[in-house]
């Protein structure tokens, strides 16, 4: 066999053990399957229209990994130590419901059942200019009644409010990023918070503007149109760059090859 063809067939070799090893890494890190989750709705975008890299948004495509693989947040915990995720305070989590599809809305605050009262432990500690009980109180155990949080940010700036007397699990109080009320007041999970054992995956790695080629397949192109105009756009130019890096590399691979070969000549 020639030396070149041994070369060729040593580079396939190599590309393809590093692709398989790529592809193991990738699933056995997420431990979820599959590992990326492609977003379809706006509802945790910080512009309403628009599209920004560290933001999950419309036509977006999400590495996940399983709760089992990292830990989980709440927006209050991260609040205290600055720990952020996609441009706010907290994890990212993707639970099941019901019916529909599964959602992908921030872990805001672990609410746990203490008989007919609540424990917020997460509370203690947070800023209680930002949150009370019944509008007065800052105590966090054994509570019940309306439980208050506001949300401050170069984004968003509201007070999200939910009857703990009408919760019926111990979990976690969830909230899109585009949205002004909890999931558990606005028909999506009511009254239902997010147990552990609901969490299908954490969000973890944003790759902006490729899950927008699924929805362009399933005809979802309205939706991308609306809330991410500019993905497009901005998915046509990462493609024609990845192609004229390939271009550019094999040309100077090239020259390389024929600058060696003039030089044993």
């Amino acid at each position: 066999m020639e030396k070149k063809h041994i070369i060729t067939i040593s580079v396939i070799g190599i590309v393809v053990i590093v692709f398989l090893g790529l592809v193991y890494y990738i699933n056995d890190n997420s431990g979820v399957n599959p590992p990326f989750t492609v977003v379809e709705s706006q509802s945790m975008q910080h512009i309403d229209d628009r599209s920004e890299l560290g933001i999950i948004d419309t036509g977006d495509m999400i590495y996940v990994q399983s709760p089992d693989k990292c830990d989980i947040v709440s927006y209050v915990d991260g609040f205290k130590t600055g720990y952020k995720t996609f441009g706010d305070y907290g994890s990212v989590i993707v639970y099941k419901r019901d019916s529909g599809n599964p959602v992908i809305h921030r872990a805001i605050v672990y609410v746990e059942k203490n008989g007919s009262n609540w424990n917020i432990e997460s509370l203690a500690g947070f800023d209680e200019s930002l949150w009370s009980i019944n509008g007065t109180d800052h105590e966090y155990m054994n509570v019940s009644g309306t439980l208050y949080i506001t949300f401050e940010s170069d984004y968003r700036n509201y007070t999200c409010n939910i009857n703990l007397n009408s919760l019926t699990q111990s979990g976690y109080l969830t909230l899109g990023d585009n949205n002004t009320n909890f999931d558990q007041n606005s028909g999506i999970m009511t009254n239902r918070p997010i147990s552990k054992e609901m969490i299908k995956s954490v969000a973890s790695t944003e790759i902006p503007w490729l899950g927008c080629l699924k929805l362009l397949v399933n005809g979802k192109e309205d939706r991308i149109e609306a809330h991410a105009p500019n993905s497009i756009e901005y998915l046509e130019i990462s493609f024609i760059t990845i192609i004229l890096l390939i271009i550019s590399l094999s040309f100077i691979f090239d020259e390389i090859n024929v600058f060696r070969i003039s030089k044993k000549n």
